[in-house]
């Protein structure tokens, strides 16, 4: 009789874990109804054309990642999202770490499109990194000479007053 009962426990277990497999595709096949169209378009504010080098991804009201669109191209993408409250936001890596650049949240009942502009002072956005590297290697190299310097100056002793 225990044998019967540990049996209807796995059994009735197996199904509550395969009933719960099974509910995240219901939800998401229920999100496929009332999706949006909307256009984004991220443009460099220095060269007017695409911002190259940069990622772009949409996230839900959550901060979840929906979709990494990468760089997107001259005249936008669209993305289709269902109904809700998203984020589009704008990243650039640098040391391999992602920076924000600009990011905008919108309501999909409410805007079709989202334009970013993207600058960085008067340098296209997609050469900012290899110019922080630049400015860290010079400034590791000052350090470096500096050091250098210190070790290898000989220091002439004083000679007392008589």
């Amino acid at each position: 009789m225990k044998n019967i009962a540990k049996v209807s426990i796995c059994l009735v277990a197996m199904i509550f874990l395969f009933g719960m497999l099974l509910m995240p595709g219901v939800a998401f096949a229920q999100q496929g109804q009332g999706q949006q169209s909307v256009k984004i378009t991220v443009t460099d504010g220095v060269t007017g054309k695409a911002a190259l080098g940069v990622t772009t991804s949409v996230l839900s009201s959550s901060g979840a990642v929906i979709q990494n669109l990468g760089t997107v191209p001259q005249g936008g993408t669209e993305v289709s999202l269902p109904s809700g409250q998203y984020s589009v936001i704008v990243q650039i890596g640098i040391f391999g770490f992602p920076v924000t650049l600009a990011s905008y949240s919108f309501d999909t009942s409410q805007v079709t499109g989202v334009e970013l502009t993207v600058t960085a002072l008067i340098i296209p956005i997609q050469y900012l990194p290899l110019l922080i590297y630049i400015v860290v290697a010079i400034i590791i190299l000052a350090i470096v000479i500096s050091i250098i310097r210190r070790l290898f100056t000989s220091k002439k002793p004083v000679a007392a007053a008589k």
